[in-house]
């Protein structure tokens, strides 16, 4: 078994990164692994583990001694603590500041230092955001749900705008949408809306209807990415499609967002590198796909990202 095995089934579930790295390793060889992003205006959050034997079975090995710092032009910008899960309540161990929110367009470098390793370095700048234009609906088909007969499967076709700058190469990721919906009930043959707004998460997937290489599916996390290699400059429509349940009986969904992540390209090629590794799996006769990385003397990622949020409001039912 490989350790480009075990950094898969340890990446899951986090995010980011650029050049390819060689994850074939010697077994016995431990590795320091990062997984930060940048968003504007939020802390900034890091964790960091060790590698370990795919055949292994302890949990994660988080380093829990290293002296994590934000830099901006050779200046500490923050210092972030090892913070455990009954401090922070996230699942995870992790290094938190609680000051420090990154901004678009500034060059940041990661410095991590552990005692007898070499220093884990990165650079990441947030980019600015493409905002999304009009959202368009094609269709909405409800069919039978195999989880309860009571609720029914919304599928969702439609597109959403994107002007793209076109003046340098950009990297989207179609992530999430929330659908609000309003309840009702029906008194005397009347129909009144208590307004007591609800919402449930849908994830966005690629349109297969659609064939073109600017969208990478993810099979690890929400959503898809977008390549605009193969965009043209200026205005293009990105097809999705989405599925949610829904109540009929006293449910009537009214609005749709979409959350749409401007990405850097260390975010785009980790997260391409890593779907497609786990499309491949273990095929023998696969091409070999080896993770990105954008940490020198490390693995993981350093990366940002900024976020346009796009509305669509269904017409009455």
């Amino acid at each position: 078994m490989t350790w480009r095995s075990f950094i898969l089934i340890s990446l899951l579930g986090s995010m980011a990164c650029v050049d390819p790295i060689d994850l074939d390793l010697p077994e016995g060889q431990e590795q320091l692994v990062v997984f930060s992003n940048l968003i504007p205006d939020s802390l900034v959050s890091l964790k960091l583990i060790r590698t370990r034997s795919i055949l292994s079975t302890a949990s994660n090995n988080f380093v829990n001694n290293a002296t994590v710092g934000i830099f901006q032009d050779d200046l500490l910008r923050a210092k972030l603590s090892y913070v455990s899960p009954s401090e922070s309540g996230d699942p995870d161990p992790q290094y938190l500041n609680d000051s420090f929110r990154p901004a678009q367009g500034i060059e940041y470098e990661l410095r991590v230092d552990v005692l007898g390793e070499e220093p884990l370095t990165s650079i990441s700048t947030i980019p600015f955001p493409t905002p999304m234009g009009e959202i368009e609906v094609d269709s909405v088909k409800l069919s039978e749900s195999v989880v309860d007969r009571n609720l029914k499967l919304v599928t969702i076709v439609g597109s959403v705008k994107i002007t793209d700058p076109g003046e340098s190469r950009n990297y989207y990721h179609l992530a999430t949408a929330d659908i609000s919906f309003d309840w009702f009930e029906i008194v005397g043959g009347d129909t009144t809306f208590t307004y007591n707004a609800e919402k449930t998460s849908a994830i966005p997937v690629r349109n297969t209807e659609v064939g073109n290489a600017a969208y990478t599916s993810l099979f690890q996390g929400p959503g898809f990415l977008v390549d605009d290699r193969f965009l043209a400059d200026g205005e293009n429509k990105v097809p999705f499609r989405l599925s949610f349940l829904h109540n009929p009986s006293f449910q009537e969904f009214n609005h749709m967002t979409l959350f749409l992540r401007h990405c850097d390209k260390a975010y785009f090629e980790f997260h391409r590198s890593l779907s497609r590794q786990i499309q491949t799996g273990e095929n023998p006769f696969a091409e070999p796909v080896v993770l990105a990385t954008n940490v020198e003397n490390g693995l993981g990622y350093f990366s940002g990202y900024s976020l346009s949020l796009g509305d669509y409001f269904f017409p009455p039912n």
